[in-house]
């Protein structure tokens, strides 16, 4: 099946598309101000273990995918903006 292109969709589908992909965005960057507090508080309270990889490459996965959804999210804006909508 062919992957439809941002002017097959309806200005509704793709108002929908953008609530969707901007509430993707806010959860993952919760997640991410979450690690920073949790790593800020071992930090102060000596207790970070530097071998901790895990948690660091799923931050930088978590970055790595919300600036792929933010391109999305600004294609889909570009063109509800062209077809007049916001």
């Amino acid at each position: 099946m062919a992957k439809k292109k941002l002017e097959d969709y309806t200005v509704e589908e793709l108002q929908k598309q953008k609530k969707t992909i901007t509430t993707i965005i806010s959860i993952m960057a919760g997640l991410i101000i979450a690690f920073g507090i949790y790593f800020v508080y071992s930090l102060i309270a000596g207790t970070w273990n530097p071998t901790k990889t895990l948690s660091t490459v799923s931050v930088a996965m978590l970055v790595v995918v919300i600036s792929s959804n933010a391109a999305i999210l600004s294609g889909v804006s570009a063109e509800l903006k062209k077809r007049g909508t916001s």
